[in-house]
């Protein structure tokens, strides 16, 4: 498979059918769901699967299927940076999603941190943004370590496990992110 890009431990590359197996497992682990899905959760047939990847990643500004450097054909994950909706705003929805066992190893944060700056430095982004559930705690860390900072709160957004969860609404500017690249710099 070609590599389009690398982090330090990770590859980002385009997705292959070759992939769908661990993609339609990732969207079917009941902790991803429970985090991250505004559907009801419940089992996600391969047909939806098609769908997401039809829908989600083909026609988006940038995607990436997330892999291991020291092993290729370790599914880390996905990542989405959807097309703007008004060009003129120059603003990108963001979303993520991390096979749980490789969840709490900072391989969110260093996709977060690569995507936001390539929407900045390629995509010509004035914004990137994000929604997520209040009770998703480790992903707003992931998201406040990486220059995202919350903007607001939707109040009952999401039902699940029998009672209603907040969404969070989290962006980050260009000339915020350009600020705090300046000060990594300077250390």
């Amino acid at each position: 498979l070609t590599t389009m890009y690398t982090t330090d431990r990770l590859i980002l590359r385009a997705y292959d059918p070759a992939d769908f197996p661990a993609l339609h497992a990732l969207l079917n682990n009941l902790s991803v769901q429970t985090s991250g899905t505004r559907n009801p959760v419940a089992p996600c047939a391969p047909s939806r699967t098609k769908s997401i990847v039809e829908k989600g990643f083909d026609p988006a500004f940038f995607h990436a299927i997330v892999t291991l450097r020291s092993s290729p054909d370790a599914f880390v994950g996905y990542t989405v940076l959807s097309q703007p909706t008004v060009a003129k705003n120059r603003d990108a929805k963001y979303s993520l999603a991390i096979m749980p066992e490789y969840q709490g190893q900072g391989y969110g944060s260093e996709v977060t941190r690569f995507v936001v700056d390539w929407g900045f430095k390629m995509g010509g982004l004035h914004r990137v943004w994000l929604g997520v559930f209040a009770t998703n705690v480790a992903g707003i860390k992931v998201y406040e370590k990486c220059g995202f900072k919350k903007e607001g709160q939707w109040p009952k957004e999401h039902w699940v496990n029998g009672e209603w969860v907040d969404g969070v609404l989290m962006a980050v500017l260009d000339e915020d992110w350009e600020k705090e690249q300046a000060a990594l710099k300077q250390k």
